[in-house]
């Protein structure tokens, strides 16, 4: 019976250390990103963008498939941990036309280090 109970307990024990073994494997990370993604250094500089409707109903008033806004927009992306924001590189209140209705041509680009970082004044602001 002795024998039994040390035959159960070196079983037991040979199990639990070959168990514990196991799992002190170290775990390479997990990458979840998907196919075709985009580098982040490709997303440094300034992006013109229109807005298109694609889609809309068919008794929709005030636009249709095709509509687009009246003009090019200028803008950068930011990015931060979970979040990329896409950013307009000029103030439609400039020289305080009505609703902001401005010529792209007369903001001014703000300026940007070699890494395509926008440059701030010591209030956050970005430098024209």
């Amino acid at each position: 019976m002795k024998t039994m109970i040390n035959k159960i307990s070196l079983v037991l024990l040979v199990a639990f250390s070959v168990g514990a073994i196991g799992c002190a494997q170290q775990l390479d990370d997990i990458d979840k990103v998907q196919n075709n993604v985009t580098l982040k250094s490709e997303l440094k500089g300034e992006f013109y963008f229109r807005s298109t409707v694609v889609e809309a109903p068919y008794a929709s008033f005030g636009y249709f498939v095709g509509d687009q806004n009246y003009h090019m927009e200028r803008n950068v992306f930011e990015i931060t941990e979970k979040t990329l924001f896409f950013y307009r590189t000029y103030e439609h209140a400039i020289g305080g036309q009505v609703l902001g209705a401005a010529p792209d041509m007369e903001a001014p680009l703000y300026q940007t280090d070699e890494a395509g970082n926008l440059l701030k004044d010591e209030n956050g602001k970005s430098i024209p």
